[in-house]
């Protein structure tokens, strides 16, 4: 790790410049831009002087060596505030620094300018006295500190007041001088800052304390746990998490894993070592494409160089997979069945050879295409222990030398090892696809595995090719990973006072920051993941962080368990620790901004980033590990900062309606980062945030978007979920099922997990609102009583602080005070109208209709779309999202995908192209088939509740016609009429301003695909309505009935997430598509029947009115 000649002298270019900066004549900073740019320059002189060293081993190999000084000079982050805001091209580091420091001279603004400044700091001077408590109690501020800040929002709120005299003098206005404000608003920011870090914490008064019990609750946990059966249960959960790695193991992987030279035979030996190809190959096969081979090679010339003694490598579990639909047929993907040898070296399926001979040979249905390599079926150390065969590729000893003309050190044709798909595998054209594997790379080659895939045409000839190379190594896969072993490894030492499942937790926090460290020096340095790896991104830096924390609080307390970490130890933790918070955060003061200033460029990113910085920095200040006075203020100014930037998100960035600006999948999980870090800040700082955020409010929001008990999400009924049987009534009295939230967006349904929050968090709800605790509560319950799922990102202590058994004493069947819950539109933020009949009864129904004001973060193009219930039981559906950097995302994201209107291109389709998977609010899957996406917002212009008839009418634009200027704009209105006592939908769609065809789409959740009727010559308003039935799952069917003309129906499958049973094995909803002229719009009935349940009639009338009868029921309807 060498510093270039060229990154030592930008370093220290930059570093001049930022110490000119603060030391220039008259300049005025806040002490804390000061500090976060000195904080920048000591970490430059440290590397230009030789004395840095990465904390971190290479052991994964995703970097070369990199050089420190060009780094630190400047590195990608997603970080707020140092470029412009929303801009994902950020970086940090000591030029922008130095760049940065200048703007911040006070001394150097306009005399308005300084005066709004200053204003915004006796605003926040106020805000943070309102709140202060002068004293040495648990969140109480030191009481020279509060009459410091006292003192300073005196003096500028004087001289703020004397430079406004001035400038409204006409003769003084050109020679104001604001020096001595410039001098007093610094001050003042001083002041606030030191203010807040001098909150008193519970380590300072009980130095026994951990971030979630004092010394007293501490002590007495193990026998309250064995005094409660639900606490006693989630104990073993836990413990047997931890037993899943032996102390032995873990000792073994801390020793070999943390080296930039990785020990494979001895690895292999012990533990399964392979790598991942993640999602990242990724492309669309050829339009006239019929079929394809898959190649998988090992080129020693291609790999010339590499230091590995021998050069091969293994593959297994190969899947390609269009987007839209299935699995390529690929026989024997997984390399498992040996076959018969042919003649002529290809392998058949069939009757397996002598076992001896066919190790061997190829696997079945492959040939063995090698030169002077070799290719063979291999038992080898499996992946997450499966059983079986991999597929091995190598060339002979030596042969790593061949030169770049592909020859060897003799001059003969350099070896390789290559395995064909044996037979042609028929493909669809013009498909997005997705091509994963597992791989097994022990050690580091400069190309590794070419993967290509030959595209064949009608004909058998060549039409196009598909390559790529990965040399990715193989590394640990085994077990629950280890950011969750090391807090139940924690937690079983502190509960049982063990010192050997203390030490195995310790060193599983060396392997879990090795690990991830390389990761995150990878996205700095190339603002990328590496491999596709989604896992170590600032978000999910922050999430580990938060599990780190948890794990290293039960530990590091030196009397509990004496000598855990040696001073060696001690001191590289806190290395790691620095160079993750390099990674989400900066030293920079945020407490003195506004809320709106603190919030700018933010997204659910800073969330967890900000979160692992408060909570990590905590637990260093906990374990008095930190070696300096001025490194403890850091840390509590880091935590300040971070409590400031997460409480401002909650109140300023969070919507009126209480609803995360994100899909339900998100708020979810921002709440629950958001809980976690209340609860710790609650305990360590004092801070309540159930009474001065807006918490309270995002679980008013979710609670109040559960859906009806789905028979699919629960994993406990008795068929399996693929069995789709009829449920009687009295399985609806019994409660089967269990809800979830809608599905729009990225999301998907979920088995009721998704509310352990608020089982958790309802006594904490309670302190300010008992109504909805209760509400929590009984969704809770309904739910199952969940807990969050045991997972590496997730803090399993979590689980031992939920009193289950207390909230079974709280009465929660008299809803009277807050249900049932009724159709409204609470929450137009979210964007989210329900309809609602018959709410937590056996036969509830629920309509979701989808209109968003404004583009909701990981939404979909999906405005207008609606999600149908009947009888709990998921009808009409949105299919959710599966993985976003596979073809999928393209499909599932797409207006295609959901139960939506779209107009037909006016330029035609646009040519297929590749897929892209890297942008989540890009989709071409509808423009290259001609039909435009909706845009990511749409207006509500009326809605009506109660009564015989409840609406919506939405508004939404032609997004084509936007993007392109075209004028005037199309629009499409979208009016959705819910008849709650017969449980029919009527949807309406008129367009303006569009001549064009127009198309209605409706995933449903489907048995088998119906059979579509001829369409008559004059259907619909002229002629007989166009019906269709379908097949659903649960016993039920559905009706849709076109009224208006059609000018083409069809019906196809398509991929989903796990919305419903399987269809022929997969997850897959029928799309019902139809077709006509934007003159004609559509009128569309839409009735789910269960067994017995009448069919729907509806006419149009010459008054335009729509006629609707179902039974004994009329109605009519009016746009």
């Amino acid at each position: 790790m060498q510093n270039s000649t060229l990154g030592s002298k930008a370093l220290e270019a930059s570093i001049r410049r930022a110490k000119a900066a603060i030391a220039a004549t008259g300049a005025v900073y806040p002490q804390g831009a000061v500090d976060g740019v000195n904080d920048m320059i000591a970490l430059g002189k440290r590397v230009l002087a030789g004395e840095y060293q990465r904390p971190f081993s290479h052991s994964r190999h995703y970097l070369p060596q990199i050089d420190n000084a060009a780094f630190v000079n400047r590195f990608n982050t997603m970080i707020t505030g140092w470029q412009v805001p929303y801009d994902m091209e950020r970086t940090y580091g000591m030029a922008d620094a130095a760049a940065w420091i200048g703007t911040q001279n006070l001394a150097a603004m306009t005399p308005a300018v300084l005066r709004a400044k200053a204003h915004e700091l006796t605003d926040r001077a106020h805000q943070v006295l309102k709140d202060a408590v002068p004293g040495r109690e648990l969140g109480n501020i030191a009481p020279a500190a509060c009459e410091e800040l006292q003192s300073a929002l005196a003096a500028v709120e004087a001289l703020n007041s004397e430079v406004a005299d001035a400038q409204a003098d006409v003769k003084k206005a050109d020679t104001v001088d604001i020096s001595a404000l410039a001098g007093a608003s610094a001050r003042l920011a001083n002041a606030i800052r030191d203010a807040l870090a001098s909150t008193v914490l519970v380590f300072d008064i009980d130095p026994k304390a951990n971030l979630f019990l004092n010394g007293a609750d501490s002590d007495s946990l193990a026998a309250r746990i064995n005094a409660d059966p639900f606490l006693a249960d989630q104990y073993q959960q836990i413990k047997a998490v931890a037993d899943q790695w032996t102390a032995d193991d873990v000792a073994f992987a801390a020793d070999q894993l943390q080296r930039d030279q990785l020990d494979y035979a001895a690895l292999n030996a012990r533990f399964p070592m392979w790598s991942s190809s993640e999602t990242t190959f990724n492309f669309v096969t050829p339009a006239d494409a019929v079929a394809a081979r898959v190649e998988l090679k090992l080129d020693a010339a291609a790999n010339a160089g590499s230091d590995m003694e021998r050069l091969e490598l293994w593959v297994d579990d190969l899947r390609v997979f269009a987007g839209t639909g299935g699995d390529w047929p690929i026989v024997n993907a997984g390399f498992d069945d040996p076959g018969q040898s042919d003649a002529d070296g290809a392998v058949s399926a069939g009757a397996a050879a002598d076992a001896t001979a066919a190790a061997d040979n190829a696997p079945a249905g492959w040939h063995d295409a090698s030169v002077g390599g070799a290719c063979a079926r291999r038992d080898a150390n499996q992946h997450n222990g499966a059983a079986g065969a991999s597929l091995h590729l190598a060339c002979p000893a030596g042969s790593a030398q061949a030169n770049n003309n592909g020859k060897d050190i003799d001059g003969a044709q350099a070896p390789v090892a290559k395995a064909v798909s044996l037979n042609p595998i028929a493909i669809e054209p013009n498909q997005g696809t997705t091509a994963t594997f597992m791989l097994k790379i022990d050690g580091v080659m400069p190309v590794g595995l070419d993967f290509t895939i030959h595209f064949l045409n009608a004909s058998g000839e060549e039409c196009g090719v598909f390559e790529r190379t990965i040399n990715r190594s193989s590394y640990l896969r085994r077990g629950p990973g280890m950011a969750l072993s090391c807090q139940a490894d924690a937690i079983v030492a502190f509960v049982e006072h063990n010192q050997a499942y203390a030490e195995k937790a310790k060193r599983e926090i060396f392997l879990e920051l090795d690990e991830f460290c390389q990761g995150a020096e990878h996205w700095m340095v190339n603002n990328c993941r590496p491999y596709g790896a989604d896992a170590y991104g600032a978000v999910q830096a922050g999430r580990i962080m938060c599990s780190v924390a948890a794990a290293y609080s039960l530990i590091c307390d030196n009397e509990r368990f004496p000598g855990l970490f040696s001073s060696d130890e001690t001191r590289r933790l806190l290395n790691l620790c620095d160079y993750m918070l390099l990674y989400v955060t900066d030293s920079r003061d945020r407490t003195a901004l506004t809320g709106d200033e603190v919030q700018l460029g933010a997204t659910n990113w800073q969330t967890d980033m900000m979160a692992g910085a408060a909570v990590l920095s905590l637990v260093l200040l906990q374990a008095g590990v930190l070696p300096s006075e001025e490194r403890k203020l850091k840390a509590r100014r880091t935590v300040q900062d971070s409590a400031w930037f997460l409480s401002s998100q909650l109140n300023d960035h969070v919507n009126p309606d209480g609803s995360f600006p994100e899909s339900l999948r998100y708020h979810m999980a921002a709440l629950s980062r958001y809980t976690f870090v209340a609860r710790v800040l609650g305990h360590c700082t004092g801070a309540d945030w159930y009474k001065t955020t807006r918490l309270r409010d995002m679980f008013q929001y979710y609670a109040d978007m559960v859906t009806p008990d789905y028979p699919f999400s629960n994993t406990k009924i008795p068929s399996q979920p693929g069995e789709a049987e009829p449920l009687s009534a009295a399985s609806y009295e019994a409660g089967c099922g269990v809800p979830s939230t809608p599905t729009f967006g990225d999301h998907q349904v979920g088995n009721g997990s998704e509310f352990a929050q608020l089982g958790l968090c309802a006594g904490d709800v309670a302190r300010v609102d008992g109504t909805l605790s209760r509400q929590m509560l009984a969704t809770w319950k309904r739910a199952g009583k969940p807990v969050a799922p045991f997972w590496t990102e997730s803090v399993a202590f979590e689980h031992l602080l939920l009193d289950a058994t207390a909230a079974d004493t709280i009465d929660t069947t008299g809803a009277g005070d807050w249900g049932p819950l009724t159709s409204n539109l609470d929450y137009p933020d979210s964007g989210i109208c329900l309809f609602r009949k018959g709410f937590d009864q056996p036969h509830e129904q629920m309509l979701a209709v989808m209109a968003s004001p404004k583009p909701i973060g990981h939404g979909h193009f999906d405005e207008g779309s609606f999600i149908l219930y009947k009888d709990r039981v998921l009808t009409v559906a949105d299919p959710g999202i599966i993985g976003y950097f596979d073809s999928s995302k393209d499909w599932l994201v797409s207006s295609s995908a959901h139960a939506t209107m779209q107009f037909a291109s006016r330029t035609g389709a646009r040519a297929r192209g590749e897929v892209r998977a890297d942008r989540l609010d890009l989709s071409n899957y509808s423009i290259e088939r001609g039909w435009v996406d909706t845009p990511r917002t749409a207006r509500v212009l009326n809605t009506s509740f109660g009564g015989d008839v409840e609406r919506i009418d939405i508004e939404i634009d032609n997004a084509q016609d936007v993007e392109t200027g075209h004028m005037p704009v199309a629009k499409h209105r979208r009016t959705v009429l819910w008849f709650p006592e017969p449980e029919l939908m009527l949807v309406h769609d008129s367009m303006s301003d569009f001549d064009g065809t127009i198309r209605f789409n409706l995933p449903i959740a489907a048995r088998v695909l119906p059979q579509l009727p001829q369409l008559p010559s004059q259907s619909g308003k002229s002629g007989a309505p166009v019906d269709v039935r379908h097949v659903c799952n649960y016993g039920l069917s559905l009706q849709t009935t076109f009224l208006t003309p059609l000018t083409a129906i069809s019906t196809e499958w398509g991929l989903s997430s796990p919305v419903a049973p399987k269809v022929d094995g997969k997850d897959q909803l029928e799309f019902l598509r139809a077709e006509t002229d934007a003159a004609n719009g559509f009128t569309v009935l839409i009735n789910a029947m269960r067994a017995g349940e009448p069919e729907a009639n509806a006419t149009i009338g010459a008054d335009g009115a729509v006629y609707l009868t179902k039974g004994a029921w009329h109605g009519v309807a009016t746009f």
